[in-house]
C-alpha cells in the first residue's frame, strides 16, 4: 500500500507530479452523510465527499468501477476527487 506521508514513495511521487487519472471502486458511501472511500487499483484508501462525483447525482453505489483524481484539501489531506463512473 502506498503511504502518503512519505514522498519517495514511488507511487505518491508520480501521483503529486503528473496530472494522473486514477482507477478502482467505491469501497463504501454513506448516503446520508454524502461521505465514501474509494480503493484504487493500486491498494490506497481515500476518503471522498459527493460534491466530487462529476455527473452531479450527489450518489454513488458501492462496487461501482471509477476514475478518479487525486486531489489535496488542506482539511482533509488528500482525497479522491473528479470522480467519474466507469
Amino acid at each position: 500500500m502506498a503511504n502518503l506521508n512519505d514522498p519517495e514513495d514511488e507511487v505518491v511521487y508520480s501521483w503529486l507530479n503528473d496530472d494522473v487519472i486514477f482507477t478502482g471502486y467505491v469501497k463504501s458511501f454513506d448516503f446520508e452523510k454524502g461521505l465514501g472511500e474509494i480503493e484504487s487499483d493500486s491498494g490506497l484508501e481515500l476518503i471522498f465527499h459527493c460534491t466530487q462525483i462529476s455527473d452531479g447525482s450527489r450518489s454513488i453505489e458501492v462496487n461501482q468501477r471509477v476514475f478518479f483524481e487525486l486531489k489535496f484539501f488542506p482539511t482533509a489531506n488528500f482525497q479522491a476527487a473528479n470522480i467519474k463512473k466507469l
